[in-house]
């Protein structure tokens, strides 16, 4: 008579757990090499802040860009991180365009650089091409170096409007070079807040380019203790005010708005062989719709019409059949 196979019975829980117990310890990690040019990561609620500020950045760079370079333009924001001068020297292209920003009441210099591929494609727009190449992998001369510092400009106006919820800044460019070697805007141990931003213009048909900028952490360092007081719940039966709401600030800001005819291709000795009194004809029909153009950007279709004595516009659905807008 054969006997009948065994069978076992499972582990309950318990047993499984004291096996577990009993049996050799779990192999740990492996250890990290450690990094000194990234010592930390910067904590959630200061980077929290720095995505806030640099999103709305972001925005009204993309309307800046489009109004200055004539062009469909989209920026986004890349990343953010905390490294010290050395490592954003180290990570700098060669050649570059670097420049050292100082910050007004901010203690320390940012730093912005703009490599060269994307520098060429701006300088190539604000020159009236298409930013599409190809482009010489060289340093940029003094014109294109103007051009860019020029544009730079314009967008260092926009950043301090941006960071006016967190503090005050007057940035201005005190130092320009194409070797980040020779910038020395810090130390090397120098602490930053860096922000790389993806650039793309639409008609260069060309992939994203990063724009780096990086703020000093020793000059944000009180913006984040206010941010972090503003943002630290209240005790019951106070009531405190909250953090500056950084769209409110953004729906506060002045943008400048046109009415624009549709565009005419004339020719330069046509432009300037115009004289007073000379008539020239758009050849824009008078039922089609002008547009409304924000800073540069067309946002909505309106008609001509007055208030009184003083011309104005009337906004119309940009849906509707308009009268005598095609022959």
């Amino acid at each position: 008579m054969s006997a009948a196979p065994a069978t076992l019975a499972p582990l309950g829980p318990d047993l499984a757990r004291a096996r577990r117990r009993r049996g050799a310890p779990r192999p740990r990690p492996d250890a990290r090499r450690f990094d000194p040019t990234r010592p930390g990561r910067l904590p959630s609620a200061h980077r929290r802040a720095l995505v806030l500020v640099f999103e709305a950045f972001a925005r009204t760079l993309t309307s800046t860009l489009a109004g200055q370079l004539r062009t469909a333009a989209a920026v986004a924001l890349h990343g953010v991180e905390q490294a010290d001068y050395s490592a954003l020297v180290a990570a700098a292209g060669e050649p570059t365009w670097i420049a050292a920003v100082a910050l007004g009441p901010m203690e320390g210099h940012a730093v912005i650089e703009v490599p060269i591929p994307l520098a060429m494609m701006v300088a190539e727009r604000l020159l009236g091409g298409a930013g599409t190449g190809p482009h010489p992998t060289r340093a940029l001369t003094d014109l294109e170096q103007a051009l860019v510092r020029r544009l730079m400009d314009v967008a260092l106006h926009d950043l301090a409007t941006a960071l006016a919820p967190l503090c005050e800044v007057r940035p201005e460019v005190v130092r320009v070079e194409q070797q980040a070697e020779l910038l020395q805007a810090a130390p090397l141990t120098e602490g930053y807040a860096v922000m790389t931003l993806a650039i793309e213009l639409t008609e260069a048909e060309a992939e994203p380019l990063l724009l780096t900028l990086a703020l000093p952490l020793a000059g944000l360092e009180p913006a984040f203790e206010a941010f972090a007081g503003a943002t630290a719940p209240s005790p019951v039966g106070t009531a405190e005010p909250g953090p500056a709401n950084i769209a409110d600030h953004l729906l506060d800001s002045p943008v400048e708005v046109a009415l624009r005819f549709g565009p005419l291709t004339v020719r330069a000795a046509d432009v300037f062989g115009l004289r007073e009194g000379q008539l020239l004809a758009f050849g824009h029909r008078t039922g089609a719709p002008l547009s409304i153009d924000v800073e540069g950007v067309p946002f909505l279709p309106a008609r001509a019409g007055r208030i009184g004595r003083r011309l104005a516009c009337v906004v119309i659905d940009p849906s509707a059949p308009m009268e005598g807008a095609h022959p």
